[in-house]
């Protein structure tokens, strides 16, 4: 069933965001405190260098979600998400030992 109101996949425009991302193969790869706080930290410095007005956030072993009105330029949603998935994906796997692995799958 498709539903005719739903928003589209491309994401461009300043605005009121919902943002969810996951780990690839929904693995548990932020378990440990240390992971948990370099997520967490990560994206509210991003996020706030970027000009982004978060409302709300929550983070987890395997997925984060967070609430926000984005800065008015396109492509503020990619930006975000590239930069704090790129920043700890590098250093997660030099933590755990694990380079080149594929942490993210989508937002």
């Amino acid at each position: 069933m498709s539903w005719p109101h739903a928003p589209s996949k491309i994401v461009d425009h300043p605005g009121t965001y919902i943002i969810t991302a996951g780990t690839y193969h929904k693995e548990h790869l932020f378990k440990d405190s240390e992971s948990l706080r370099l997520l967490h930290d990560t994206l509210l410095s991003v996020a706030e260098e970027q000009g982004w007005q978060l409302q709300a956030w929550a983070v987890f072993s395997n997925h984060y979600h967070l609430v926000g009105f984005s800065p008015d330029r396109p492509n503020a949603v990619r930006t975000l998400t590239s930069k704090v998935h790129g920043l700890t994906a590098i250093e997660l796997n030099k933590r755990q030992s694990a380079t080149g692995r594929q942490v993210w799958y989508r937002s």
